[in-house]
Protein backbone atom coordinates (compact mmCIF):
# COMPACT_ATOMS: atom_id res chain seq x y z
CA UNK A 1 0.00 0.00 0.00
CA UNK A 2 1.59 3.19 -1.01
CA UNK A 3 1.96 6.28 2.01
CA UNK A 4 -1.11 7.88 0.61
CA UNK A 5 -2.53 4.82 0.52
CA UNK A 6 -1.90 4.36 4.34
CA UNK A 7 -3.23 7.76 5.51
CA UNK A 8 -5.97 8.19 3.84
CA UNK A 9 -6.90 4.88 5.46
CA UNK A 10 -6.26 5.97 8.55
CA UNK A 11 -8.42 8.99 8.37
CA UNK A 12 -11.02 7.49 7.07
CA UNK A 13 -11.01 4.86 9.99
CA UNK A 14 -10.58 7.91 12.20
CA UNK A 15 -13.49 9.69 10.35
CA UNK A 16 -15.97 6.64 10.28
CA UNK A 17 -14.90 5.90 13.94
CA UNK A 18 -15.97 9.47 15.25
CA UNK A 19 -19.24 9.15 13.09
CA UNK A 20 -20.36 5.96 14.46
CA UNK A 21 -19.39 6.95 18.27
CA UNK A 22 -21.34 10.13 17.53
CA UNK A 23 -24.22 8.04 16.42
CA UNK A 24 -23.74 5.84 18.88
CA UNK A 25 -25.59 8.21 21.66
CA UNK A 26 -28.57 7.42 23.53
CA UNK A 27 -32.50 8.16 22.05
CA UNK A 28 -32.97 11.49 22.68
CA UNK A 29 -35.60 11.95 19.64
CA UNK A 30 -38.97 13.32 21.43
CA UNK A 31 -41.30 11.35 19.22
CA UNK A 32 -39.04 7.99 18.71
CA UNK A 33 -41.64 6.39 21.43
CA UNK A 34 -44.50 7.34 19.43
CA UNK A 35 -42.85 5.92 16.40
CA UNK A 36 -42.11 2.70 18.74
CA UNK A 37 -45.39 2.33 20.01
CA UNK A 38 -47.19 2.19 16.57
CA UNK A 39 -44.43 0.15 14.99
CA UNK A 40 -45.80 -2.45 17.75
CA UNK A 41 -49.21 -1.88 16.60
CA UNK A 42 -48.56 -2.15 13.24
CA UNK A 43 -46.71 -5.74 13.91
CA UNK A 44 -49.58 -6.61 16.43
CA UNK A 45 -52.48 -6.05 13.84
CA UNK A 46 -50.52 -7.24 10.92
CA UNK A 47 -51.90 -3.93 8.98
CA UNK A 48 -51.25 0.29 8.71
CA UNK A 49 -53.84 1.67 10.54
CA UNK A 50 -56.28 3.41 8.56
CA UNK A 51 -57.13 6.43 11.07
CA UNK A 52 -54.47 8.50 13.00
CA UNK A 53 -54.30 6.36 16.47
CA UNK A 54 -52.46 8.37 19.28
CA UNK A 55 -53.94 12.10 18.07
CA UNK A 56 -55.53 13.47 21.21
CA UNK A 57 -56.68 16.18 19.04
CA UNK A 58 -58.61 13.99 16.11
CA UNK A 59 -58.31 10.30 15.89
CA UNK A 60 -60.78 9.79 13.45
CA UNK A 61 -58.96 11.57 11.03
CA UNK A 62 -56.75 9.66 8.40
CA UNK A 63 -53.59 7.99 8.84
CA UNK A 64 -51.03 9.67 6.14
CA UNK A 65 -47.49 8.42 7.93
CA UNK A 66 -45.14 7.40 5.23
CA UNK A 67 -42.70 6.12 8.29
CA UNK A 68 -44.62 3.05 8.62
CA UNK A 69 -42.19 0.75 7.51
CA UNK A 70 -39.30 2.14 9.72
CA UNK A 71 -41.39 1.72 12.48
CA UNK A 72 -42.00 -1.69 12.17
CA UNK A 73 -38.59 -1.66 12.06
CA UNK A 74 -37.48 -0.22 14.99
CA UNK A 75 -40.23 -2.44 16.86
CA UNK A 76 -38.74 -5.50 15.66
CA UNK A 77 -35.23 -4.19 16.51
CA UNK A 78 -36.18 -3.55 20.05
CA UNK A 79 -37.92 -6.54 20.30
CA UNK A 80 -35.18 -8.50 19.47
CA UNK A 81 -32.18 -6.40 20.68
CA UNK A 82 -33.51 -3.59 22.94
CA UNK A 83 -33.12 -0.16 23.11
CA UNK A 84 -29.20 -0.76 22.68
CA UNK A 85 -29.85 -2.34 19.06
CA UNK A 86 -31.31 0.72 17.94
CA UNK A 87 -27.91 2.81 19.02
CA UNK A 88 -26.30 -0.22 17.28
CA UNK A 89 -28.24 -0.04 14.02
CA UNK A 90 -28.51 4.33 14.02
CA UNK A 91 -24.65 3.77 14.10
CA UNK A 92 -24.09 1.32 11.51
CA UNK A 93 -26.59 2.96 9.28
CA UNK A 94 -25.21 6.38 9.83
CA UNK A 95 -21.29 5.18 9.24
CA UNK A 96 -22.09 2.90 5.86
CA UNK A 97 -23.96 6.71 5.23
CA UNK A 98 -20.92 8.44 5.23
CA UNK A 99 -17.90 5.41 3.79
CA UNK A 100 -20.42 4.90 0.65
CA UNK A 101 -20.29 9.36 0.47
CA UNK A 102 -16.68 9.38 0.95
CA UNK A 103 -16.26 6.24 -1.62
CA UNK A 104 -18.86 8.29 -4.48
CA UNK A 105 -17.01 11.48 -3.46
CA UNK A 106 -13.17 9.75 -4.29
CA UNK A 107 -14.27 8.26 -7.09
CA UNK A 108 -15.86 11.31 -9.08
CA UNK A 109 -13.68 13.56 -7.67
CA UNK A 110 -10.62 11.76 -7.75
CA UNK A 111 -9.05 13.47 -4.78
CA UNK A 112 -9.00 12.62 -1.36
CA UNK A 113 -9.08 15.88 0.22
CA UNK A 114 -12.74 16.48 -1.28
CA UNK A 115 -14.06 13.26 -0.64
CA UNK A 116 -12.98 14.31 2.96
CA UNK A 117 -13.78 17.75 2.62
CA UNK A 118 -17.48 16.22 1.42
CA UNK A 119 -17.75 13.93 4.48
CA UNK A 120 -16.82 16.45 6.62
CA UNK A 121 -19.37 19.42 5.50
CA UNK A 122 -21.62 16.46 6.20
CA UNK A 123 -20.99 14.95 9.31
CA UNK A 124 -20.65 19.02 10.39
CA UNK A 125 -16.74 18.79 11.42
CA UNK A 126 -15.84 21.50 8.91
CA UNK A 127 -17.86 25.15 8.62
Amino acid sequence: MRLAGIGEACGLAILLGLVALCAFHPLYAVDFFWHLELGEWIARSRGIPETNLFSAADPARPYVQFNWLWELGAAEVVRAFGFRGVRVLQALAMTASLAALFALSRAHTKRVELAFQQCGDVFGVVR
